[in-house]
């Protein structure tokens, strides 16, 4: 029996298409279009969780660094605390105000100073920061003669960081930095020096060597000329030199871009070929006055003329760019300012804390002697993480500094005569005429004036100036003055000659065959004036 069939489930008739083995091509705008979609949107979405896990990595990597750096600098600072607190006065207040007066009238006394024209009065102790150092202190006035003011200034200032040397080169590798003195020094193992005067003076540590540091190395000889000192912070950076690229090859140097499969696969790290740059790693350096020495990690490509940046060094002065002097396969040299052989006076000393500030100086009325006020202060800090509560010892003055080296640095302040009157240049003698020449005629006792009558450890000196040549000659008990001999310095208060109103403070006495003839201080030797036995000093009236 014939089946039909059923018109509703059966599909309607189509036309099928004929499969062709030459498909359209895809469009240039098609293949952009995917590329930028892949390489915008699909890598970064593939290496995004790489990229932050990495900036996070470096991140704490760096904030580790930081916390290395700060940690080295703490522990410099707590020697730097401890040094202060072994050589203050002592670490209880009271005891240290009481110690610190004591110490200043010894002081008075050994300058040769009456300790009766001084007054001394603590200052109100203040603490610079809480839980931090105490300032204490005395203001102090008082007249004597000017050399021996200075003299009292030196014991105060000076004498305490003595004996301290100079500098003669420094030799840094790491956070090692070695100093060669010009004498033998006598620092010693752990000990915390202070370094001034290093380029730029205006600077501290990291920008130049200025700055207090702990010895960890001595020479071992006898008499030591080199001691080592530990650098808080050098740097965690690699020190570089690197050679002034020019126009032609800084393309050869650019960053190589890696395309998005590389970067995919091996990051997005871009680099520099050493070489071409001309980078070399430095070892270390030496700086000896104003010429700076590199020592390089192997053999560098510089020579002689080159300009060659430094980077990366401590202390960050160095870092500069300049013209170098090849030395040898792994060593350079440059000026690091100014011209070769030029450079300041570095010199190291001990941690003392005290200082003397706000000094005013000024010459008493009608007489040798000048008034001084100043500051003398100190610091308390107690007990630290490398000191316990204990005595410290006495200070002692070291009055024998007096006859130091050091102490002749100041001599020209009493020699210059800064408290006399301005004196006016005499005017310039006129253009001699076209006559026979003939000798000049002698300057006149008029033309010297005695201009400072001082005594100093029972030596007395006599200052007189050369108006006509401006320049100041000494003399002392027994040389010959104004056609006499000089006996002695009268420091009697007598009426002037020609002013009996007025008292002069000084005198000189000089004498001529059998009789004594006086100049008062302030007048010329055309001004001196013979002695009645009533005026003569008593020592001179019993012979």
């Amino acid at each position: 029996m014939p089946q039909t069939p059923w018109p509703d489930v059966q599909p309607l008739a189509r036309r099928v298409p004929t499969p062709t083995q030459s498909p359209a091509a895809i469009s240039t705008a098609t293949l952009v279009v995917a590329w930028v979609f892949i390489s915008k949107a699909i890598v970064p979405w593939v290496y995004l969780p790489r990229d932050t896990a990495k900036s996070r990595v470096d991140k704490l990597e760096s904030d580790v660094d930081k916390l290395e750096a700060l940690k080295v600098l703490t522990e410099n600072d707590e020697h730097y605390l401890a040094a202060t607190s072994r050589n203050a006065f002592s670490m209880d207040k009271s005891e240290a105000i009481s110690r610190m007066g004591v110490y200043l009238t010894e002081t008075i006394k050994a300058s040769g100073l009456s300790e009766d024209k001084f007054t001394r009065r603590p200052l109100k102790a203040t603490q610079l920061a809480k839980n931090g150092a105490t300032q204490i202190g005395y203001t102090v006035s008082g007249q004597g003669s000017l050399p021996k003011v200075i003299d009292l200034m030196f014991l105060l200032e000076q004498t305490p960081f003595l004996p301290r040397s100079t500098i003669k080169s420094y030799t840094q590798q790491g956070g090692r930095l070695t100093l060669v003195t010009v004498k033998p020094h006598s620092f010693e193992k752990g000990q915390m020096v202070q370094l001034n005067g290093a380029f730029p003076v205006s600077r501290e540590f990291p920008s130049s060597y200025n700055g207090v540091f702990r010895v960890i190395n001595t020479d071992t000889n006898p008499a030591p000329m080199t001691l080592t000192l530990a650098l808080p912070n050098a740097g965690k950076n690699t020190p570089t030199a690197t050679k002034s690229l020019t126009s032609n090859s800084i393309s050869a140097t650019r960053k190589k871009k890696r395309n998005w499969l590389t970067r995919l696969i091996f990051g997005d790290d871009s680099k520099i070929e050493p070489g071409l740059a001309g980078i070399t790693k430095i070892k270390g350096t030496k700086q000896t006055g104003n010429r700076l020495t590199i020592y390089t990690k192997g053999n560098h490509l510089f020579n002689t003329g080159d300009k060659v940046s430094l980077q990366n060094l401590t202390p960050s002065s160095l870092n500069k760019t300049g013209e170098i002097t090849r030395d040898s396969s792994d060593k350079f040299s440059l000026l690091l300012d100014g011209e070769a052989g030029v450079y300041a006076s570095t010199t190291i000393s001990q941690v003392i804390p005290q200082r003397v500030e706000n000094i005013t100086m000024l010459p008493v009325d009608g007489g040798a002697e000048v008034r001084i006020d100043f500051q003398f202060l100190s610091l308390i800090v107690g007990p630290t993480k490398y000191t316990k509560q204990e005595p410290l010892k006495a200070r002692a003055v070291q009055g024998e500094t007096l006859g130091s080296e050091d102490r002749t640095l100041f001599a020209a302040i009493t020699q210059r005569a800064f408290f006399l009157p301005y004196q006016k240049k005499p005017a310039p003698l006129p253009t001699p005429t076209a006559t026979p020449p003939s000798a000049p005629t002698p300057p006149g006792p008029e033309t010297y004036k005695i201009v400072s009558l001082s005594e100093w450890k029972g030596q007395q000196e006599i200052m007189v100036l050369d108006s006509n040549q401006n320049k100041t000659a000494s003399y002392k008990p027994g040389d010959e003055l104004a056609g006499g001999k000089i006996v002695m310095i009268d420091y009697r208060k007598m009426p002037f000659p020609k002013k009996p109103a007025l008292l002069s403070q000084s005198r000189v006495i000089l004498i001529i065959g059998e009789d004594y003839w006086a100049i008062e201080r302030g007048n010329t030797l055309a001004d001196k004036h013979k002695l009645v036995p009533e005026q003569l000093p008593e020592n001179l009236a019993k012979r």
